[in-house]
């Protein structure tokens, strides 16, 4: 009965596992599921794993996790990815969270206050940073700068 025409001994899933995604959607399905492996608080990305490998099966979605096709967006692997960021890209942040608080940021002076090294050097190289010298580097006052900012903050790299 399994060879008759019409008739498939295989599951539904093997015959999608074989297949993968559309290509179009690779790219997407690729981060989602790379991000599901390091985001742990998010249970639907557990649930959207899980139906992942009953359509595409364990060993695309072990791929994609892996990034072995290197699929994974580019902007993703950046902000969940484990690196270091760039010094250029720590000054940006930096910049742009004292924009949304308001706040004028001057990395000369917080460079002088730091006995003239480099903020970014600083902290790649595991030295302490006294606090009260990043705030005094500041133009504004402790409690202001421990609210939360009024808008979301979009970080651009």
């Amino acid at each position: 009965v399994a060879n008759s025409p019409g008739i498939s001994s295989s599951k539904k899933e093997d015959s999608f596992s074989s297949v993968g995604p559309p290509p179009e959607l690779k790219e997407s399905i690729s981060s989602i599921l790379w991000s599901s492996e390091r985001v742990s608080g998010v249970l639907e990305l557990a649930t959207v794993r899980r139906q992942f490998i009953a359509k595409y099966g364990k060993q695309f979605v072990g791929s994609c996790i892996a990034n072995s096709e290197f699929a994974v967006n580019e902007k993703i692997l950046d902000r969940l990815g484990m690196g270091v960021p760039s010094n250029e890209a720590a000054v940006r942040y930096m910049e742009a969270v004292a924009t949304e608080y308001g706040v004028t940021f001057d990395l000369s002076q917080l460079s002088a206050s730091m006995g003239g090294t480099k903020p970014c050097d600083t902290l790649a190289a595991g030295t302490n940073i006294d606090m009260h010298d990043v705030l005094a580097s500041i133009d504004t006052p402790h409690e202001e700068a421990t609210s939360f900012p009024k808008s979301s903050t979009r970080f651009v790299t």
